[in-house]
């Protein structure tokens, strides 16, 4: 579901972003995550362990 709303609001923003579903355990445990789902921007993780909101995935992807 995280997927499908980052790409929806990239493509809303018109941003030129690669958008990737990681369910390696290895590459997700290197972050650190413990729980699920998590977006991961820039290698800062910005969400772990719910969905956000539409408002905060824009302001997440317009600081990036």
């Amino acid at each position: 579901m995280l997927e499908l709303i980052v790409k929806k609001t990239v493509a809303k923003l018109g941003l030129d972003a690669d958008v990737e579903y990681v369910q390696d355990i290895d590459r997700i445990l290197e972050y650190g995550l413990l729980m699920t789902p998590a977006l991961v921007i820039n290698g800062e993780v910005k969400v772990n362990g719910r969905l956000p909101s539409e408002e905060k995935l824009i302001q997440m992807l317009k600081n990036a």
